[in-house]
């Protein structure tokens, strides 16, 4: 807002000698303030520093009242400043034009604006990080419950049953029936549950626990010696199926 001020004041008319008059009764009562708030010591003002303030004054003849006023603020109001008397600093009032300087002698509004952008800058990519890492984990989510639906098929077609994946909207993942044309036909419908995923109570569906995968013994490629229940790599019903 200062800035927009101190530019707005290149096009306006150029002090009055009433103005100037007003800037030497402000800036002396001024600086005496800010300096004592600042440095816990009284501020003489002499002749040298009216002098130095005549000529900031002739030399920027466009600054108002309010333009002197604060920029004598932002100095005291920067960082790195010493006990200088106000003639040694004030030619270079205009540097505090844009506000307070920190140590290095940037605006802080500057830096406050770059920090910002930063932290913002940052922000997004946390967010797009988290974002990509949940579509990485839905992804494996998705690709996990589909090595399971692969596994339940070969196992229902390793019991003489046909296994179909259902058209259209349903809540299960397979469709089974027998191959018998002598047995009454009998859909079960299958709901595939991975490994770490509980089941739950619902009896509507069969509900296929498929476990870990397992790296099998390259010299048992055809399958496991274990018995059925001791066997962890063999998918297990709920309820169990009665085929």
């Amino acid at each position: 807002m200062f800035t927009d001020e101190l530019s707005a004041s290149s096009q306006r008319q150029t002090r009055t000698r009433h103005d100037d008059q007003r800037i030497h009764e402000v800036v002396p009562e001024l600086c005496k303030r800010l300096y004592e708030q600042r440095f816990d010591r009284e501020l003489y003002w002499d002749q040298g520093d009216t002098l130095a303030l005549n000529r900031v004054l002739a030399t920027n003849k466009n600054w108002t009242v309010s333009d002197v006023e604060n920029m004598v603020k932002s100095y005291y109001a920067s960082d790195g400043i010493t006990l200088q008397q106000v003639f040694e600093w004030l030619p270079k009032l205009m540097k505090y034009q844009y506000g307070p300087l920190d140590a290095q002698g940037t605006p802080k509004a500057e830096l406050a604006r770059i920090y910002a952008e930063v932290a913002k800058r940052n922000a997004e990519i946390s967010a797009d990080v988290d974002r990509r890492q949940a579509e990485a984990r839905a992804n494996d989510k998705e690709a996990q419950l589909q090595r399971a639906i692969a596994r339940v098929q070969q196992d229902l077609r390793s019991r003489g049953l046909e296994v179909f994946k259902p058209a259209g909207p349903t809540n299960c993942h397979l469709i089974a029936m027998s191959r018998s044309s002598t047995r009454k036909a009998q859909a079960l419908r299958i709901v595939v549950r991975p490994y770490g995923v509980a089941p739950t109570n619902d009896t509507r569906y069969y509900q296929a626990l498929v476990p870990d995968d397992v790296k099998r013994n390259p010299l048992n490629s055809l399958g496991s010696m274990l018995p059925p229940d001791q066997d962890p790599d063999v998918v297990t019903y709920q309820p169990l199926l009665e085929i």
